[in-house]
């Protein structure tokens, strides 16, 4: 299930929270985005893909994902120093409220892990109950429930104009499921999966990158726009069609 999850969760981040996203008000496309984020992503995304060759991620595979994992935030930190333009007033208000950021953050740590285990439990049983595969609750209704956070952030962006970091985030988004959430778990335990994620899901999601991506690089307008939000929309229904008709 936990493979599942990632790539599902990766599938939706593209085509169904950036697109929603975008159909709201076109996202502005930074330069960075298409000359370092989506390359990033693009080389994780192949690399499972050719880890997954054998239908498991085994331990070894695991801690190169961490590795990987820990050059990746290294290179944010540092590219964060690099562009931090954050005003003076900025900065007194987060240190005012460290307190309370501590308190939210650990709250929302525990009520994460509760919620994931219900999630897991009950997904296993409506997937017996409706007489599907437990790979298909996981790519679909799944790894939907995981990407509801950056749906949620990203349209209230859209809503107040603010969604330039929409596209960063969830790019940065799909690295860390594979990087974190698989490297972590096949340390934990060797991950296993069946033949049909390797011949469709994982098609799907390098997919998925690959459309972005075109729909990024004409810079003519620098946007991602209404009509390029609602194809990856339509991409993504008939995805969910697709899997479950199979």
């Amino acid at each position: 299930m936990a493979m599942g999850n990632v790539i599902g969760s990766n599938i939706s981040n593209i085509f169904l929270v950036l697109a929603i996203t975008a159909v709201i008000f076109p996202l502005p496309v930074k330069r960075n985005s298409v000359i370092l984020d989506w390359p990033i992503m693009m080389a994780v995304t192949l690399l499972l893909a050719a880890f997954l060759m054998n239908l498991e991620i085994s331990r070894i595979e695991g801690i190169v994902f961490l590795i990987l994992l820990g050059g990746y935030i290294l290179l944010s930190v540092l590219q964060t120093k690099r562009n931090n333009n954050r005003k003076k007033e900025e900065v007194v208000v987060l240190k005012q409220h460290w307190i309370i950021s501590v308190l939210i953050f650990t709250v929302s740590c525990v009520g994460l892990a509760f919620g994931a285990d219900m999630l897991v439990s009950n997904a296993s049983i409506f997937a017996e109950y409706i007489g599907v595969s437990e790979r298909v609750i996981s790519i679909s209704m799944v790894a939907l429930g995981t990407s509801l956070p950056e749906l949620a952030t990203s349209i209230i962006a859209a809503f107040k104009k603010q969604a330039e970091i929409s596209i960063g985030n969830i790019i940065g988004s799909n690295i860390m499921n594979i990087l974190s959430v698989l490297g972590i778990t096949s340390i934990i335990q060797p991950i296993g999966t069946v033949k049909e994620v390797l011949r469709t899901d994982v098609p799907w999601m390098l997919g998925s990158a690959i459309l972005l991506f075109l729909f990024m690089i004409p810079a003519k307008r620098g946007k991602l726009s209404r009509w390029e939000g609602a194809v990856m929309l339509m991409a993504y229904a008939f995805y969910i069609y697709f899997i479950f008709k199979s």
